[in-house]
């Protein structure tokens, strides 16, 4: 692999990522890795990176699945949702489950750079979703610059003055439907829980394609109110999201999120 990669070699790529993951096969997972993986805190040499995803399994026997996800072949990059299962049963006897939200981008074929956030609260499987079945038409939208005004929106906490300039009357949001009023709240709630709340869009995956868009963002402010059920102490506080989002008939209807809510504790609690 030498070229870069079509949209169906990326996905291709992905599902073959995730059977040797889930079959702990780090020996031949190495021959699809560049010699120098950059992560979130810098390159790490590909044997490292392969004995970090190892250690980051904790000995679980688990089953990983490929969900939802973005292509951008021109950047390749691909942003995909993975639903986990556990083979380990908590005490009502079935398994437990978690999504997690992952970027891969390639260089001459090979994983180059990778970045990945979970969803540290385990739930039982029944209740993970599927994949979300859409039809995949093409989008005229300027999907880049129609995030970054979303998101400039939501820093000002304007969204609720036109939402519909952004938002579908209905959101499927991670598997549940909500409606824009009740998303315009949970946003008014927290710009008011959290002083200067704002969002910093770090990497932005863009699928005109299939109208859609995955971000990498973090989060910073400083909470004032109790917020995701912790209560403030006066520090600031900065954390990841992982999301992915549907846009049809430029309006988002669709999102899948994935919040790093056990760094957020920590900063709170620490």
């Amino acid at each position: 692999m030498t070229s870069n990669l079509s949209r169906a070699e990326i996905v291709a790529f992905f599902k073959t990522f995730l059977d040797y993951r889930n079959a702990a096969n780090w020996n031949d997972i190495h021959e699809y890795i560049q010699p120098t993986v950059e992560l979130e805190n810098g390159p790490l040499q590909r044997d490292a990176f392969i004995a970090q995803l190892h250690s980051a399994s904790d000995g679980r026997e688990q089953q990983s699945k490929l969900g939802n996800y973005v292509v951008d072949v021109d950047s390749q990059v691909i942003a995909a949702e993975v639903l986990n299962s556990d083979n380990d049963e908590n005490t009502t006897g079935k398994n437990l489950g978690y999504r997690e939200i992952t970027f891969i981008w390639f260089a001459g074929g090979l994983l180059s750079k990778f970045k990945s956030l979970r969803d540290g609260h385990a739930q039982p499987l029944e209740s993970t979703p599927h994949q979300i079945t859409l039809s995949q038409t093409p989008s005229s939208l300027d999907l880049g610059k129609y995030y970054h005004d979303y998101i400039a929106t939501i820093n000002a906490g304007t969204i609720g003055q036109n939402p519909e300039k952004f938002l579908s009357p209905t959101i499927i949001h991670n598997n549940r439907a909500i409606e824009t009023t009740g998303f315009v709240g949970w946003m008014n709630g927290a710009h008011k829980a959290v002083q200067s709340l704002h969002y910093e869009i770090k990497y932005l995956v863009v699928d005109g394609q299939s109208g859609q868009v995955a971000a990498s963002v973090e989060v910073s402010g400083l909470p004032v109110e109790n917020w995701f059920g912790v209560e403030p102490n006066g520090k600031s506080v900065r954390f990841q999201e992982h999301a992915m989002y549907w846009v049809d008939k430029e309006q988002i209807n669709k999102i899948i999120t994935v919040l790093d809510l056990d760094s957020f504790r920590k900063q709170l609690q620490g």
